[in-house]
């Protein structure tokens, strides 16, 4: 593969990976720079990241490393640090770690500065998947089978939605991620005649699908904590490898979102703290949520963070009381929002399976350790979740939801 000279010029600064607390083993994958347009930006935030509306994003994607079956034809600018089982990535060519920053919007009462943004983290969400389906090597594939979509894409209106409800639930006092940016794709890489190279959107929508809301976009989101719960649970698995070294990588994952947690919070957190604060933490934002009668689809353990935080709030739906509901119907409704708590006992749905699963991996990595009982856990959550859905949370924690 060889470089233009004018492409060489453009890509003198090689993509450094993101700066983050997490440990998991890393791997280094060619990425290259398509063409953009900043859409929609934090306005406390651009000036750290070098963002502007209307103009290009300073971003570069990761390019598939099953690659060698074809010639790629795009100049790779500089790689990107990826986890072992990474399915998509993107990075800033320069990126500042937003701690902190004097902010308008964000700010928790658990805080140490309210007011102040604190992230050590950003990924792109829409940035492609590294999957390899049909021999295709880009992270950008067309499924027919779910809804004509072309997966790994991220589309204007759901980025939108998520960065509303993010707004709106991070100023009642849940902790979600933080809109940071919204970005348009203008290119994409396609792959013809075993050859990937960059194609304008209209070249690349072979589909004629990306128009109307479904424009391609990149949807940069900051986070206190890189690492998502089933992260860690899939590290204490049984029959993974000898448990001893199992525990050190748990051990390495929670020794680095408690030191993120105690800066968070300006005093230090051992083990047992955090497990109760996580606790509190996820009953008091789904509390929330409920109050306001949203109901959150996604979760499991790949939307929250080890940092409490939920993701994806675009999976969120509004679902009011209507006037003239039945008491089926009223049943029915109350039912959703337990089953969201509780989902199945033999389910890896629901807030509760998620704070049982944690307390499981810490008990397996500190055996030593005198941890709250999942019982005192249960009791913690259910006076948090109470405190912020004083209207049905008592009814709704004390129904066994069904399917």
């Amino acid at each position: 593969m060889h470089e233009s000279p004018d492409r060489r010029q453009n890509s003198t600064h090689s993509v450094r990976a993101i700066e983050h607390l997490g440990h998991f083993p890393e791997r280094r994958i060619a990425a290259i720079k398509p063409d953009t347009r900043v859409l929609q930006v934090d306005g406390d935030i651009s000036s750290e990241i070098g963002l502007t509306v209307g103009k290009p994003a300073p971003m570069a994607l990761m390019l598939r490393p099953q690659t060698e079956n074809y010639l790629v034809d795009i100049p790779v600018q500089g790689t990107l640090g990826v986890t072992t089982d990474h399915r998509r990535s993107a990075d800033l060519l320069r990126f500042t770690r937003l701690q902190n920053i004097p902010h308008t919007t964000y700010g928790e009462p658990e805080d140490i500065s309210r007011g102040r943004l604190f992230v050590t983290y950003v990924d792109v969400r829409g940035s492609g998947t590294s999957e390899d389906v049909n021999g295709i090597p880009t992270g950008w594939r067309y499924n027919d089978r779910v809804g004509r979509i072309y997966e790994g894409l991220g589309w204007y209106k759901q980025a939108l939605k998520d960065w509303n409800i993010t707004q709106k639930f991070r100023k009642l006092g849940c902790l979600l991620h933080v809109p940071v940016a919204i970005i348009e794709a203008r290119e994409l890489p396609i792959l013809k005649d075993k050859t990937i190279r960059l194609a304008p959107i209209q070249e690349a929508d072979t589909k004629k699908i990306m128009r109307g809301d479904k424009r391609p976009v990149f949807f940069l989101r900051g986070y206190l904590c890189k690492s998502r719960m089933h992260d860690l649970i899939n590290l204490a698995k049984p029959n993974l490898g000898h448990p001893s070294s199992q525990r050190e990588l748990v051990r390495k994952e929670i020794s680095a979102v408690l030191e993120t947690l105690s800066q968070y919070q300006g005093h230090p957190m051992d083990i047992s703290t955090y497990l109760v604060w996580y606790t509190r933490r996820l009953a008091k934002t789904f509390g929330i949520f409920h109050r306001e009668k949203y109901l959150f689809v996604g979760a499991g353990a790949h939307n929250f963070t080890l940092a409490g935080e939920v993701v994806d709030t675009d999976m969120m739906t509004y679902d009011p009381p209507r006037l003239f509901d039945t008491h089926a119907a009223k049943k029915r409704r109350l039912n959703r929002y337990a089953f969201e708590l509780k989902g199945l006992s033999d389910s890896e749905h629901g807030v509760l399976n998620q704070i049982y699963a944690l307390h499981r991996t810490l008990a397996f990595a500190y055996p030593d350790e005198q941890l709250p009982q999942r019982t005192d856990l249960e009791k913690i959550f259910a006076e948090e979740y109470v405190v912020h859905n004083t209207i049905r949370g008592r009814e709704i924690l004390q129904i066994t939801p069904r399917l």
